[in-house]
């Protein structure tokens, strides 16, 4: 549900809050808002998560996913 999902998102969040450069975290919340259709949160959180993860390619191909989907 909807409820769910945003709780879920202000959970990994504040995650990222209390340690910006938790990987894991930077991942399970691009993929929520992703498969949520919140494409450009999505965007916003892999477009700081490449830049502080720079080698991260997976990082850099799903940023890449999320704009080609946002530009239709």
């Amino acid at each position: 549900s909807l409820g769910k999902i945003k709780e879920a998102a202000s959970e990994w969040e504040r995650q990222l809050v209390l340690d910006p450069w938790h990987l894991d975290s930077v991942r399970e919340l691009s993929t929520l808002y992703a498969g949520s259709g919140s494409l450009k949160e999505a965007e916003r959180v892999l477009r700081e998560a490449v830049e502080k993860f720079p080698e991260e390619r997976e990082l850099k191909l799903n940023l890449e996913k999320i704009r080609r989907s946002l530009r239709g």
